[in-house]
């Protein structure tokens, strides 16, 4: 048994999880770094004896020698039996037990150290090494090729490996380590004591063990595979879940709550159901153990008797041999519960091993050629490359590309060409199949893959930000960087300004994916990150695209300035943005069809450049229709007149850039809020009543409650088995000591028939209360995450702007939480029912036996509970301060592996690694706290059962001697008490587990039992079905809930009537965001109303007003699913005709078809096998099947080349027909034609009309804006 744990304990790492040792202050300390050089080796590969290592093992000393002083009783035990099995005068009867109550004392002492030392340290060095086993397993995920996260693993899956099943290694090597081998120590000092007294009775006894050991070896076999597969079925419904939380807004938009829940309760059927499975062999283990060694003992009574009567053993010797047998077996059916961590430990690490262990596809080269300097040559050479999740589908074949040192080569052509694919090998995200990617010379595969990224600047269009600082944002740019040099690239980004007004300035932190900065204050964070970084060779993916008109002029010159000197490859859809470049690359079908200077392919009227450009002109003239009284003229583009394309994209771009800049300023007002309603907010949520007991689980497994009946009778009935046995031991005593042979004989025959009659029953018990239990925990688990996740996507918006709900971090409560509550419920529920009967039978049978030893014994008691009293109090502050601080650590981790690209890209994986570290620091130091009062708790309760065993022999003796208790009677009251005293300690071992259960239930409830703000009216809201989509804000007071000191609208009016369009214009952080945030209730207002078809929506079916409300944004957010169920996400109930032609209409259709499965082709997280246009165009064809009376356009087209934009605003404009329709631009453009334009400045419209009737307000606000993007 000893040696299959010990297997199975070294299989959870593939070092030895002990072998490396720990150090002198923390005595743990042994996980290795994931990564390692060539240099990182030993000079033998064998572990080097060291004084950290002896440390490590004098843990197991401690639980060694705890273990021992419940089978060193027994040889006083046994001794004592054969002094006062005759008729000892009363002298020596008191001297013996005198003596006795000595031992036990000394005992006690020797108990309480090695037990402080057992769990203290178990529990310190368990979460040690489960922070260690966090840390290198999100340092080797993060070291991993960009394809991996393509093809072998989502983040949902990868982070719940990070939360889970780290957590359950931590049980396999933490106490439950501890816990095993003491009850092991205490099995084998035992079973050496009975064969040193008795090696033939003994042997009697484990004459089973060969044909158990088969028997859980198997068990163990299925049970691991089992495990495996149910972590794999997590990490799926996890993925379901944290995707679902980070897109929020989508998922309410377009009333996706309750397909999401069904599609995540769906995913956690089959973890469930292998769960359970898992119960019930973990039972049959059990069962097992005891019901072979009842039998043993059974054999071992009659084969004792035989002895006896041959002259072989006195009565005391053979009970010495069978009570050190008894303490070797009952130790080893306490231990056996632990195998279950064990082998679920052992599935879950190898999960994570695996990746620790993973070696990356794309990693340093064999030979490190570091050049001596970068000159900024970039060459892609007869390239053939297709996608790893996709390798049917080529992107490339024989491609070719020179980029100059020093010089700018733009890629432009039609959305899915292929542009940004070369971004990505110029990275080094991926390799290609064939062909070569050069810098100087030199295949990119044969110099550091570090090196090379650092010559390497990359600025994209989605930028990504870290729920940090802004200035640690910059800095990742340059680790180690000067405030000045910060500020200095802010400055060239023109970022600075916006920087210092905020009220933390740099030290503002910008929330979780930058959701507290607008979109155009993110993108020059972004560029001020890559000006740092001052690389060789810039890669700019529409850098400038979410800037206003005047902040793209500057950066634009920063750039440019940037540029100077630099390799410069610009990918773009606006091709005023690459007019200056060296050399312009057509893209078409993963083919350079055309490429040379803007003067020479302009030239070429029906070229492949030529063509793309009248298609953005004619966008613009089909935008502007004739209605042109700024400029009074025709926009026409050739060669004689490139200022005109300047105008027109600059315009487009402007119009963007605002448009992101005011979503961001909405978020930015959140983020304030948030942080000046924090306290506030949270004393509120701290007053909360949480209805969190453990009652309150148990009726929610009301559905299983017949299951409960059958397993508390199970677990009843293996609690009465130790007393049981303790009575019929008490009883047998004396029949050794029977001059009558037959007598004795018949007497022995009949308790060997009961004690294997008790060990059949125990086989039964143990399954049923494994399996019944373990199907409670496991539907328990499961209702309680369904009930959870309901919760969740109820809440409002505004509650998932605090920080410490950030997706990633509820993400890790779902996860964690829940498995602590299964394993409260599902795994000590049964134990703690034992127990309690073994405590109450054993109480029984002594009262009746003696009561006034009894009571002696009984009234110290109170000690016990008080120490465990107190151990639970300290536990829960602990814990509960320890999961708040992990759930910094999960976020930080939940946005690294999401943004990945980011993280390569900048070489950010030793940053994010180390700020994780320091985010395990505090929680470790909390529950390293936590480990020594759950120590001296565990140390004192196990010197006060032995204070008691003292107690109770000095008192029985006193009472013997007086003729007022027999000595069997005093032997019934002393195996009672002893053995219900096994039950107690074996229940405060569980304390740590139920102590974190307690906490997690009392989160989950807490986010459960909370009320949104904002409700869903479903049963008594009004569902107006006769109005048209009016729209109106009247009156409207509004501040963000984070931040009330802020005034968004005083008295802001605004009115849309059916089917007419209304577009929203002017700067940045005007507001015009915020009309759609409350048109789509994710708020609400403070004062006024805001009403559709002349009902308050406050007084709407949440649902109905949402299914009237169809919203496109810039940045377009698909779900891991295939493109069909991402275009039904508005509308489930469709059919494929009615899906093909909502895509036709947004231009989809066509690059549908030629995705590998169609319309069943899975997009991937991140919709990552999308590119950007396609995303954009799934996404208005979800709107589009959406059918909605109401539309909300936010920059809809931005992310469209020009061809598909002037088709899909084409879609749009016919989509617009009949429809209310509030459009939110910057790029004017395209709202010339909307039938009333709003100028909105500072929350309030300033100016409202027709695009003709502005424009006759000369100096007017919309005129100026005009003016400012065309000179733009």
């Amino acid at each position: 048994m000893a040696l299959r744990v010990n297997d199975t304990l070294k299989q959870l790492r593939p070092v030895d999880v002990f072998e490396n040792g720990i150090s002198n202050e923390d005595a743990a300390d042994s996980i290795p770094r994931p990564v390692t050089t060539p240099d990182d080796t030993s000079t033998s590969g064998k572990a080097v004896p060291t004084a950290a290592t002896i440390l490590y093992y004098k843990l197991f000393g401690y639980v060694q020698i705890a273990g021992a002083t419940l089978p060193m009783f027994s040889v006083i035990f046994g001794a004592v039996i054969n002094a006062l099995g005759g008729s000892p005068t009363i002298a020596e009867l008191v001297h013996q037990v005198d003596k006795v109550c000595l031992y036990f004392i000394y005992l006690g002492i020797v108990a309480f150290v090695a037990s402080y030392g057992e769990l203290g340290l178990w529990m310190r060095t368990g979460v040690r090494q489960a922070n260690k086993i966090r840390h290198a397993y999100l340092a080797a995920v993060l070291q991993q090729e960009v394809a991996f996260f393509d093809v072998e693993a989502s983040s949902g899956k990868l982070l719940n490996s990070l939360n889970e099943d780290t957590v359950t290694i931590q049980n396999a090597i933490g106490e439950k380590v501890g816990n095993f081998v003491h009850h092991m120590s205490a099995c084998v000092v035992g079973l050496a004591i009975a064969f040193a007294r008795g090696w033939d009775i003994a042997l009697v006894i484990l004459a089973g063990i060969p044909i158990l050991g088969v028997v859980i070896g198997g068990i163990t076999y299925f049970t691991n595979k089992i495990t495996r597969e149910q972590s794999d079925s997590y990490g799926v419904a996890n993925g379901i879940a944290s995707e679902a939380l980070a897109a929020i807004r989508t998922v309410l938009s377009f009333n996706g709550e309750e397909r999401t829940v069904r599609r995540y309760g769906m995913s956690l059927t089959r973890p469930m159901q292998v769960g359970i499975k898992a119960g019930a062999l973990n039972g049959v283990t059990i069962g097992s153990a005891q019901c072979f060694f009842m039998c043993g003992y059974a054999l071992a009574l009659w084969y004792g008797g035989i002895r006896v009567r041959a002259g072989k053993y006195t009565g005391g010797e053979v009970m010495n041999v069978l009570f050190a047998a008894l303490i070797g077996g009952f130790s080893l059916g306490q231990a056996a519960p632990n195998l279950k961590y064990f082998q679920r430990g052992k599935a879950s690490g190898a999960v994570v091993f695996k990746i620790i262990a993973r070696k990356p596809v794309i990693g340093d080269a064999t030979v490190q050629q570091l050049p001596a300097a970068c000159e900024g040559n970039v060459a892609l050479r007869n390239v053939h490359f297709a996608y790893p999740a996709r390798p049917e589908n080529p992107v490339f074949k024989d491609f070719c590309l020179q980029v100059p040192s020093g010089k700018t080569v733009a890629l432009v052509g039609e959305s899915g060409s292929g542009k940004s694919t070369v971004v990505g090998l110029i990275e080094r995200f991926y390799d290609p199949q064939q062909g070569q990617v050069m810098l100087d010379g030199q295949d990119v595969r044969n110099v550091p893959l570090a090196w090379l990224r650092r010559q390497v600047g990359l600025v994209s269009q989605e930028p990504v930000l870290f729920a940090t600082t802004i200035r640690q944002n910059i800095v990742f740019g340059r680790p180690g960087a000067s405030q000045q040099e910060v500020e200095e690239a802010a400055k060239a980004a023109n970022a600075h300004k916006f920087i210092t007004s905020l009220p933390k300035g740099y030290d503002t932190t910008v929330g979780e994916r930058g959701v507290q900065m607008s979109g155009g204050q993110k993108q020059r964070i972004a560029i001020a990150r890559a000006i740092l970084k001052n690389p060789k060779v810039l890669l700019l993916d529409e850098a400038t695209s979410a800037l206003d008109s005047e902040s793209e002029r500057l950066v634009q010159a920063a750039l440019e300035g940037l540029m100077a000197g630099r390799t410069t490859l610009v990918v773009a859809h606006r091709l005023s943005t690459i007019m200056s470049a060296d050399l312009i690359a057509v893209v078409r079908q993963g083919e350079i069809v055309e490429q040379g200077t803007h003067s020479d392919l302009i030239l070429k009227p029906n070229g492949a450049y030529a063509t793309l450009v009248r298609l953005q002109a004619s966008a613009q003239h089909q935008a502007a229709d004739d209605k042109q009284s700024l400029s009074e003229r025709k926009l026409e583009i050739s060669a004689e007149d490139p200022g005109v394309l300047q105008d027109l994209i600059t315009t487009e771009k402007q119009t963007e850039v605002k448009r992101l800049e005011i979503v961001v300023d909405r978020q930015l007002e959140d983020m304030s809020n948030q942080k000046a309603g924090k306290a506030k907010k949270d004393k509120k949520v701290k007053e909360e009543k949480v209805n969190a007991g453990f009652i309150r689980l148990l009726g929610m497994n009301r559905p299983e409650w017949p299951w409960a009946i059958v397993g508390s009778a199970s677990s009843a009935g293996l609690g009465v088995i130790m007393p049981a046995f303790a009575l019929a031991l008490s009883n047998v005593l004396g029949v050794f000591y029977n001059p009558d042979h037959a007598k004795m004989k018949s007497v022995i025959q009949t308790w060997c028939i009961v004690f294997g009659s008790v060990g059949a029953g125990a086989l039964v018990c143990g399954t049923l209360q494994s399996y019944s239990f373990s199907l409670m925990g496991q539907k328990l688990a499961k209702r309680i995450r369904l009930m959870l996740m309901q919760a969740l996507l109820k809440q409002e918006v505004g509650w998932y702007d605090k920080e410490e709900n950030s997706s990633g971090a509820i993400a890790g409560r779902l996860s964690t939480d829940t498995l602590s509550i299964r394993g409260a419920v599902g795994d000590q529920l049964g134990l703690i029912i034992q127990n309690l009967v073994t405590i109450i039978g054993a109480y029984v049978i002594a009262f009746t036996a003696g009561w006034k030893m009894t009571l002696v014994i009984t009234a110290t008691v109170p000690l016990l509970g008080l120490s465990a009293w107190t151990n639970v109090k300290f536990q829960k502050g602990f814990f509960t301060e320890a999961s708040k601080l992990f759930d910094n650590a999960n976020q930080t981790a939940a946005e690294a592996v999401s943004s990945i690209r980011t993280v390569a890209a900048f070489s950010l994986q030793v940053q994010v690694s180390q700020l994780y570290e320091q985010q395990l620091v505090m929680p470790t130091k909390m529950i390293k706290r936590s480990s020594q009062t759950s120590g001296l708790g565990f140390g004192a309760s196990q010197f006060i059962i032995f204070a008691v065993y003292a107690v109770g022999f000095w008192y029985g003796g006193r009472e013997i001697a007086k003729g007022d208790l027999t000595f069997t009677e005093m032997l019934k009251v002393f195996f009672c008490i002893a053995f219900s005293a096994f039950g107690l300690a074996s229940a405060q071992q569980a304390f740590p587990d139920i102590t974190k259960a307690s906490g997690a239930v009392k989160r989950v409830f807490a986010v459960i039992d909370r009320v949104p703000s904002i409700l869903p009216n479903t049963s008594t809201g009004a569902q107006p079905k006769q109005g048209g989509g009016s729209v109106e804000l009247r009156n409207v007071s509004f501040r963000y809930p984070a931040r009330p000191e802020v005034q968004v609208f005083n008295e802001f009016s605004l009115k849309v009537d059916p089917g007419r369009s209304l577009a929203l214009v002017g700067q940045s952080g005007s507001g015009k965001s915020t009309v759609i945030s409350l048109i789509e209730r994710f708020y609400d207002v403070e004062g006024g109303q805001v009403l559709v078809d002349g009902c308050d929506v406050r007084k709407m079916d949440l649902s109905f007003l949402r299914s009237q409300v169809g919203l496109v944004s810039q940045e377009p957010v698909l779900f891991s699913c295939t493109v069909r169920d991402n275009i039904c996400y508005g509308k489930p109930d469709t059919t494929q005709g009615e899906v093909e032609k909502a895509a036709q209409a947004a231009n989809a259709h066509s690059f549908i078809q030629k995705l590998p499965e169609g319309y069943s082709t899975q997009v991937g997280e991140g919709a990552i096998q999308l590119s950007g246009g396609q995303k954009q165009r799934v996404a208005i064809a979800r709107a589009i099947l959406k059918d909605p009376k109401i539309l909300l356009l936010d920059e809809a087209t931005s992310a469209l080349d020009a061809g598909s934009e002037r088709l899909v605003q084409d879609a749009l404009d016919k989509l617009m027909v009949g429809r209310t329709t509030i459009v939110v631009a910057h790029r004017l453009s395209t709202i010339r034609n909307a039938d009333t334009i709003a100028v909105v400045q500072q929350g309030q419209v300033v100016e409202q009309g027709s695009h003709d009737q502005l424009m006759q307000v000369p100096f007017g606000a919309y005129a100026s804006l005009v003016r400012g993007q065309q000179r733009a």
